[in-house]
């Protein structure tokens, strides 16, 4: 079972983002394309640029805006159940019908869907692999009339649920998960 705990930036990134090994490949795009990623789907209006509207950090950002819905997953090992820290950068160009959400193996960890437009906001979970160390992290996408930004992913595998302390009441994740009409694990 796939247990998730929504983080605050400051718990997961970046002492332990930077002291472990991101499992993604070009996780920032950095190599101008979707080395690494495999697209499925609707992949028009999918692609890599460096404009600065889709960059959070780095060179590059990826743009996700098909009209139907279009996948853009990456496959990778980790040890047998471990504790995984998951986070990306996500920012909404433009009020739309729209709809977003990632997930890991299946296990969905973020849904958007119809949001009004909003800056780079970065989002971060705690979720236990699978069984078999074979994962896949996979992120869908639709857009009316614009895009989705997306950049900065990793999974680094946490040493132990101790790890990464869980939020505090009144933290800033609290009101980003309400925006989605999400909860906290607990709250």
């Amino acid at each position: 079972m796939t247990r998730l705990l929504p983080l605050p930036l400051a718990d997961v990134s970046p002492a332990l983002a930077e002291s472990r090994t991101n499992l993604i490949i070009n996780p920032g795009f950095e190599t101008g394309d979707f080395t690494g990623w495999t697209q499925s789907g609707d992949t028009g209006f999918t692609f890599v640029n460096a404009a600065s509207p889709v960059v959070h950090s780095g060179g590059y950002g990826a743009l996700l805006g098909p009209s139907d819905l279009g996948m853009l997953e990456q496959g990778f090992d980790a040890p047998p159940d471990a504790v995984l820290a998951i986070g990306f950068w996500l920012r909404n160009l433009a009020t739309a019908a729209n709809f977003f959400s990632a997930s890991l193996n299946g296990t969905e960890l973020l849904r958007c869907r119809n949001e009004a437009a909003f800056d780079f906001t970065g989002y971060r979970f705690v979720a236990t692999g699978s069984a078999s160390g074979r994962n896949t992290l996979t992120f869908a996408a639709r857009h009316g009339v614009s895009y989705f930004a997306l950049d900065a992913v990793f999974v680094v595998v946490a040493s132990a649920p101790a790890a990464v302390a869980p939020p505090e009441e009144g933290l800033p994740v609290r009101a980003a998960l309400r925006r989605h009409g999400l909860r906290a694990e607990g709250a």
